[in-house]
């Protein structure tokens, strides 16, 4: 089952699902790929963020800080 495979997609019917399968599958792990250290960059300094405000504690932010540069250099 899909996602977007509910009650009220399958009252729609398939042309819904045909839909959302076309602009969701495809070559979007391309672009995906290409953000991928942008997207980790911003969620370091989200992290940071959020440590400095007291949500994170240091050892919260370093741990994500190390799985986000994990990320990083393995893209």
């Amino acid at each position: 089952m899909k996602l977007w495979e509910s009650a009220a997609s399958k009252s729609a019917g398939a042309d819904a699902a045909a839909m959302v399968e076309a602009y969701t599958v495809g070559e979007d792990w391309r672009l995906d790929h290409r953000l991928l250290v942008w997207d980790c960059l911003g969620s370091l300094a989200h992290a940071a963020m959020l440590q400095k405000i007291g949500v994170l504690s240091d050892a919260e932010r370093q741990a994500l800080s190390a799985g986000l540069r994990e990320v990083i250099d393995s893209a």
